[in-house]
């Protein structure tokens, strides 16, 4: 919980890189978590590395099949491709 809230306090607060660390810190200790997965993915794709935020949404979705989460995230960024 406090990783979490450290992660959710730098991605607001602009550091991402900071942000990055926490979430994958997050994902080390809890591999499935779907907010920190989707918020990395994020991050890929706000650094210009689209195709590595796709395949981690993608096994996102392999893994939790009915998350609106995953669903909207994957809608954003191709919406941002377009």
């Amino acid at each position: 919980t406090l990783l979490r809230a450290r992660a959710w306090v730098a991605h607001g607060g602009g550091d991402y890189a900071e942000a990055e660390r926490l979430y994958r810190a997050i994902l080390d200790r809890v591999p499935d978590d779907e907010t920190a997965g989707v918020n990395l993915a994020l991050l890929d794709a706000r650094r210009g590395n689209v195709a590595e935020a796709r395949t981690r949404l993608g096994q996102l979705a392999s893994r939790n099949g009915r998350s609106t989460q995953v669903a909207q995230a994957l809608a954003e960024l191709e919406a941002a491709q377009q």
